[in-house]
């Protein structure tokens, strides 16, 4: 399975003539040591730890209170953050056309293999147009990839001194039909479209976000990045616990429209916005607090595509998982770190031995 290109799996910006250019990620230590900024791979890797964290708690969310605490703040903020990191590496797709079809036809297959093993297991091909799981994140990073080039053209053909003011207008509009994409009936799980509409916002700011405004927040002094996350989480607290009192929490999906979860257009409308807000003030705290430097699992957050596409495997170790909070959570860490280090291993290896090959 190739990377997905342009995305934060396998990639990473390096500033040249006023432009952001790409730089793929090898596989050999070597290379990726001289290639890869620390901070991206430690952001990847804390955000890969939670998307299979979340997976792999699901099942006792109903049954185990902290659990369920712990589930509705990693989807608060998650999925939000993925797609602000995708877009942060998307700033040169309009260049790479052949890259973003790539994505396409990644997930075509996964989701043609998909279909063919439902087909073959239970004698039925299932709902060709909902993706499988965790799959919909590729369609909807394909979707987004195009949404944002389109967006980009149209930018380009705006005066300079009205750059900022398209920019503004576009986040606003966005987030305003990422709202009341949920009032539509037809949008929904198929083909990803309510996923799509909702994470969109975060994606075109990452697109638009600079190295500068890393940087920034990277340079943030320690006692300063303490207070701003220790805000941010008291927002988050304030507002996740207001909106988790009208909306199940399978709301923090983003994947069906409110009359599916039972919510008035209201209540759905204020809740989206209001998680909006909960993803901005998480994410922020995340960016603020994510380590600079290179340390032990640096290298595995260098390319989490094969890690994310392959997750699904472990999930037979949450059969298994101990009663208690604290001990389930020390189980799963165990497990998901010995995952990521056999997945980035097995990677590694075919990697050397292509190289070999070839030389």
């Amino acid at each position: 399975m190739e990377q997905v290109p342009d995305s934060p799996d396998n990639q990473h910006p390096v500033k040249t003539d006023g432009d952001y250019e790409f730089i793929g990620y090898s596989l050999v230590a070597e290379k990726v040591s001289k290639n890869r900024d620390p901070y991206f791979s430690n952001l990847k890797f804390i955000l890969i730890f939670l998307v299979i964290l979340g997976h792999l708690i699901e099942k006792y969310i109903y049954v185990n209170h902290d659990l369920y605490s712990i589930y509705t703040v990693i989807y608060m903020v998650h999925m939000p953050l993925f797609a602000f990191i995708s877009g942060f590496f998307s700033k040169n797709s309009y260049r790479k056309l052949n890259r973003i079809w790539k994505i396409g036809e990644q997930f075509f297959l996964l989701h043609l293999g998909w279909l063919l093993v439902n087909l073959l297991l239970t004698g039925d091909i299932g709902d060709w147009k909902t993706p499988y799981w965790y799959f919909w994140y590729l369609l909807s990073l394909f979707c987004w990839k195009w949404m944002g080039i389109f967006l980009q053209f149209i930018n380009r053909r705006v005066l300079s001194k009205m750059n900022k003011i398209f920019r503004i207008s576009v986040v606003i509009t966005t987030i305003i039909l990422g709202c009341f994409s949920g009032v539509i009936w037809w949008i929904g799980r198929n083909f990803s479209l309510s996923r799509t509409l909702v994470f969109f916002p975060f994606y075109y700011i990452g697109l638009r976000c600079s190295m500068k405004v890393i940087n920034r927040i990277k340079n943030i002094r320690l006692m300063k990045k303490l207070l701003i996350s220790a805000t941010a989480f008291i927002i988050a607290f304030i507002l996740g616990s207001l909106l988790m009192r009208f909306v199940p929490i399978t709301f923090l999906h983003h994947a069906e429209g409110f009359k599916a979860l039972n919510l008035s257009i209201s209540l759905g409308i204020h809740a989206r916005l209001i998680s909006y807000i909960i993803a901005a003030s998480l994410g922020l705290a995340i960016l603020a607090l994510t380590p600079s430097k290179e340390l032990w699992f640096s290298k595995f957050g260098a390319d989490t595509f094969p890690v994310y596409i392959s997750h699904g495997l472990l999930m037979p170790a949450n059969i298994f998982a101990p009663t208690s909070t604290l001990v389930s959570l020390l189980y799963f860490t165990v497990f998901i770190l010995g995952f990521i280090y056999l997945v980035y291993w097995i990677v590694h290896l075919g990697s050397n031995l292509k190289l070999k090959l070839h030389l």
